[in-house]
C-alpha cells in the first residue's frame, strides 16, 4: 500500500501513422506528437497533477522497409528516432538493413506523473563509527546456522555510521530488513542502509562438485538455461529472415555446441 501511494501515474495515447521517417514528415510527426503529449497531460491534470510534476516521453514504433519487425524508440529530439533506431536494431539482431528506408507505424506519448519523493524515515543527525546495542532479541532459524539468537535493532534508534554483523533483523516504519549470516549492514548518514554480503565458499557446495551424478535440480536449471538460448536464436533468426522457409515454415534448426562439436 505505501509502495502504491507513492508510484507513478502512467496516462499513454498512441496513433497509428504510416509515413517515412524523413525529414520531410518532421514536422508532422512533431504536430501529431504534440497534440497526443496535450491529451494525455489533461488527464493527469485532471488527477490533480502540476505541471512541475509530469515528465513528457515521446516514442516512434519504427522498422525497415519490407519487413515486420518493429521496435518501440524513444527519443526527446525527432532527429535522433532514427540513430537511436539503428542502434537499437543492430544490438538486438546484429546486422542493419542500410539500403532501405525506415517506416513509422505509430506516434506514441507517455506522460508521467509523479508525486513528492518519499523521504527517508528520520534518525539521528549524529553521526558515530560503533555498533549499536539491539532493542530486542528472538530465537531465528537460519539455514546456513540453525536456530540463532538474534539480534533486533529499530532503525529509529541507530545513528548514521554505525554498523552491525549479520545475523540481524532491522525494523523500519515501512518494512523489515533481514541480515544474513556473515553479511554486514552499515547505516549510512543520509539513511540508506548499505548492506555487504559475504563471499560464499563454493567449495563447500557439493552440488558443484564434479564425483558422483550430478545434482537433479542443477542439471535441470542448466538444461533449461541452455534450451532457453537455442530457443531465442531461433525467435531471433525468424523474426530476422526474409525468406518464407524460414519465416513462415520455420524450416531451420538452432543448438550449442561445445569446442569439440558435442
Amino acid at each position: 500500500a505505501y509502495g502504491i501511494s507513492v508510484a507513478d501515474v502512467v496516462c499513454e495515447k498512441q496513433e497509428p501513422c504510416a509515413c517515412s521517417l524523413v525529414p520531410e514528415n518532421y514536422e508532422n510527426l512533431i504536430e501529431r506528437l504534440g497534440r497526443l503529449q496535450i491529451e494525455a497531460k489533461n488527464e493527469l491534470l485532471n488527477q490533480g497533477f502540476e505541471y512541475n510534476q509530469i515528465k513528457t516521453e515521446n516514442y516512434l514504433n519504427l522498422r525497415f522497409s519490407g519487413t515486420d519487425t518493429n521496435l518501440m524508440i524513444k527519443s526527446d529530439a525527432i532527429d535522433n528516432f532514427i540513430d537511436r533506431f539503428k542502434e537499437d536494431y543492430k544490438r538486438e539482431f546484429g546486422f542493419l538493413l542500410e539500403a532501405r528506408s525506415v517506416l513509422v507505424d505509430d506516434v506514441r506519448v507517455r506522460e508521467i506523473g509523479s508525486y513528492t519523493s518519499a523521504s527517508h524515515q528520520k534518525m539521528s543527525n549524529n553521526f558515530e563509527d560503533s555498533v549499536p546495542t539491539a532493542d530486542d532479541h528472538s530465537y531465528v532459524f537460519w539455514e546456513e546456522i540453525g536456530w540463532f539468537d538474534t539480534p533486533i535493532y529499530n532503525f529509529i534508534n541507530l545513528k548514521g555510521g554505525q554498523s552491525f554483523k549479520g545475523p540481524a533483523i532491522l525494523i523500519q516504519d515501512i518494512s523489515t530488513v533481514v541480515i544474513e549470516p556473515g553479511c554486514m549492514a552499515f547505516i549510512a548518514s543520509d539513511g540508506n542502509i548499505e548492506i555487504t554480503v559475504a563471499s560464499f565458499d563454493k567449495s563447500k557446495d557439493r552440488r558443484l562438485k564434479s564425483e558422483g551424478p550430478p545434482d537433479p535440480i542443477y542439471l535441470s536449471v542448466f538444461m533449461h538455461r541452455f534450451m532457453g538460448i537455442a530457443e531465442q536464436m531461433g525467435r531471433t533468426l525468424q523474426r530476422t529472415s526474409i525468406s518464407v522457409n524460414i519465416k513462415e515454415r520455420l524450416d531451420f534448426s538452432c543448438a550449442l555446441f561445445d569446442s569439440k562439436g558435442g
